[in-house]
């Protein structure tokens, strides 16, 4: 079930220990890797004087880039072979190597030993992104895994980044829940999805080959709207179709306009959702509430059903307690057909039959009879649940959901987190299996970080220094391992925002068109800056702790909240003169408070200044490019420690966790977030015995 390693690391370490312990030395002695995450940003590229190319990289670094191309710089970082290079302390000090003075790269020079020194430092602190298919990897078990592409039905809505995700993962996230289910007392009943979104993945996995039981989870009522509508298109649900009592309905629609006996489709008394089977109620335009009619293939395939609730922590008692207050309506006391789900919102007709290998719910007392309405056209040997309005006299299942795993597909922030503690807090959590992704949204629990160099500390703005400085418990570190270790800055391991959003960066999956298109915005952004700085809009950075980018020149007018433009058209990067127009414009418009500022400043600019600029700052383009290019290569080592962090984590609960690791689930050059979190607990009866 788990692989050999537990973490995906180099062969230059003999296990995971080795490498944990490299890592975090690595990170908290390396002062260049500080600097080059989270110690710059962009935007002060061009305000700062000497300016950050010739602060921060070496002079040899400097002297070397001048005579490559940024493409030549990006293949020195992460494609060449560095065997090729001299090794620094190896053969070459015993004459047996190359001359550095006179070996020749690409009809230059080889790079300088110290930044071979640092490259080899990243790659080797990387974690390893390859992927190969289970059928393909030959791990144990392979025989077991269930072999399926996606439908066209299924895959509705889907991007081919998203195809491929959610194939992989689905075909992962199953074959995982067989192999704990074949080594633990209780097999997994429900696939709990954090942040399901428009449910892609938990629609592969309730339809065959896999169909699973899931419980989607979001936050958001547009999306599960929608992802109701695609579960129609998939045919895990039926098309609505109204049953009504005619007699009593054309007498509410002869009755006077009072509004007396309307029913109010939002009221408490009365939820979205609720069955209509013989049901008079109707809303305000007096269009009834809508039955799901079940989908007579649906037997043979699993069971969705969806959760509205914002995860802001690890407790899912109420997320457990929806799964179990549910009620039976009753065709046939004596019947042995599945068990007919009707999800919040009037969606349905999903089996629970033992047609997917899944154990049938237990039968409960007192059902009810059928009411009022004909259900010719239903199945008698269906149970209805309605997950929404239980009948008055009808009790709930005998018993709650035995065994949940926790999944997601790329949770954002402290997502993760709440993932990872809800596994460890919930008795019937029983595995947990989430990808992560924007780095840049988790909270900080220890406070804002420090820098080697006080001229590149930035005072944080306001938002950034009230999530730093809040010591989110829920935040990273998570584990305590990095909590409290030592370095010669002082104890625990800190990322600030900037370091987080470069993490999220994919460096080898850049194209020489990606590379020049967002080379070129980046440069549009921070020469931006510059004009910005000469024309008053911001302050020159004066002291050692201000502001990235300069701080604003009206503090009671603007604040010091730094200037963001976000997106623009795309007509606006097809020259440097329509960037500048394009970004005031939307700043004028956007900001009621600081806009007028900003237009009256900026008032007067003329294309021709315009061009002067871009003439005059155009040869450091290059420059900006390859300090961004560092940047981004060496956020590798970023999301490695975000990652190991919350393996760590899993690590550290020993009464609870059996196992856990991380490895890929799908290609980098699709999906470059591929690194999935996996804990598994142990037996209740292990629990036990360790707590005696």
């Amino acid at each position: 079930m788990a692989p050999i390693s537990p973490l995906p690391h180099s062969d230059k370490f003999p296990d995971s220990e080795s490498y944990v312990e490299s890592l975090l030395d690595f990170a908290n002695s390396s002062s260049l890797f500080q600097i080059l995450c989270g110690g710059i940003h962009i935007l002060d590229f061009f305000t700062r004087e000497p300016d950050l190319y010739a602060t921060v990289l070496p002079h040899s670094w400097r002297e070397w880039f001048q005579d490559y191309r940024v493409e030549d710089v990006l293949d020195s970082l992460m494609r060449e072979n560095l065997d090729q290079f001299a090794t620094v302390g190896g053969a070459e000090q015993q004459n047996q190597g190359p001359d550095l003075t006179e070996a020749s790269w690409r009809g230059g020079p080889y790079p300088p030993e110290s930044l071979l020194c640092y490259v080899q430092d990243i790659r080797k602190h990387l974690l390893r992104r390859g992927f190969q298919p289970p059928a393909v990897a030959g791990k144990p078990g392979v025989e077991s895994v269930k072999q399926g592409s996606l439908t066209r039905k299924i895959v509705v809505g889907m991007k081919p980044k998203k195809i491929h995700e959610v194939q992989n993962f689905a075909q992962y996230v199953d074959n995982l829940a067989s192999e704990i289910s074949k080594e633990s007392a209780h097999g997994i009943t429900h696939l709990v999805d954090f942040g399901s979104g428009q449910n892609y993945l938990g629609r592969a996995l309730a339809s065959p080959p896999y169909c699973r039981h899931i419980v989607a989870v979001e936050s958001k009522r547009h999306n599960i709207e929608g992802a109701k509508g695609m579960d129609v298109t998939a045919r895990l649900a039926e098309k609505e179709k109204v049953i009504r009592h005619k007699r009593e309905y054309r007498s509410r629609i002869e009755a006077p306009n009072s509004g007396e006996g309307m029913v109010d489709r939002d009221s408490d008394d009365h939820p979205k959702g609720a069955s209509a089977i013989g049901a008079v109620e109707t809303n305000g335009t007096l269009f009834p509430e809508r039955e799901v009619i079940p989908n007579p293939d649906d037997e043979r395939k699993g069971s969705i059903q969806y959760v509205e609730h914002m995860i802001d922590g690890p407790d899912l008692s109420l997320v457990i307690s929806q799964i179990k207050n549910m009620s039976r309506a009753d065709t046939n006391d004596d019947t042995t057909g599945g068990v007919q789900e009707q999800l919040p919102g009037g969606f349905g007709g999903l089996s629970e039959s033992s047609g997917c290998g899944w154990p049938e719910l237990p039968p409960a007392s007192g059902i009810n009879a059928r009411r009022g309405a004909s259900l010719d056209s239903i199945n008698r040997d269906t149970h209805f649940i309605s997950l929404q309005q239980p009948f008055p006299d009808t009790p709930p299942l005998a018993s709650p959901p035995q065994s949940l795993m926790i999944i997601s597909l790329h949770s954002c922030g402290n997502l993760v987190h709440h993932a990872l503690r809800s596994l460890i807090l919930t008795p019937s959590a029983t595995a947990v299996a989430v990808i992560g992704c924007c780095y840049n949204l988790m909270t900080e629990r220890l406070g804002p970080p420090t820098y080697k160099l006080p001229t590149l500390r930035p005072r944080p703005n306001p938002r950034v220094e009230a999530t730093s400085a809040a010591h989110d418990p829920a935040g990273f570190p998570m584990s305590e391992r990095l909590a409290t270790y030592p370095h010669k800055y002082g104890e625990g391991v800190r990322l600030n925002i900037t370091a987080r959003m470069m993490a999220v960066q994919a460096p080898e999956n850049w194209t020489p068109a990606d590379s020049a298109e967002f080379f070129t915005r980046h440069f549009f952004r921070a020469l931006l800056q510059r004009i910005f700085l000469d024309r008053g809009v911001v302050s020159a950075p004066s002291a050692p702790d201000d502001i990235v980018g300069g701080c604003p020149t009206s503090p009671d007018i603007m604040g010091i909240e730094p200037i963001i433009i976000g997106s623009l058209r795309k007509a606006c990067y097809t020259s440097f003169t329509a960037y500048v127009h394009g970004a005031v414009t939307k700043l004028s418009n956007n900001d009621p408070v600081r806009g007028p500022t900003i237009a009256s400043l900026m008032s007067g600019l003329t294309d021709d200044q315009i061009t002067d600029y871009h003439s005059r700052y155009f040869p450091r383009k290059k420059d900006l490019s390859i300090v961004w290019s560092l940047m981004a290569f060496s956020a590798g080592v970023v999301e490695a420690i975000v990652v190991v962090d919350r393996w760590l984590f899993l690590k550290e609960q020993r009464d609870v966790i059996k196992d856990a690791w991380v490895e890929t689930v799908f290609d980098y050059q699709q999906s470059p977030r591929n690194l999935v979190v996996v804990g598994v607990k142990k037996n209740v009866a292990e629990v036990l015995d360790l707590n005696r």
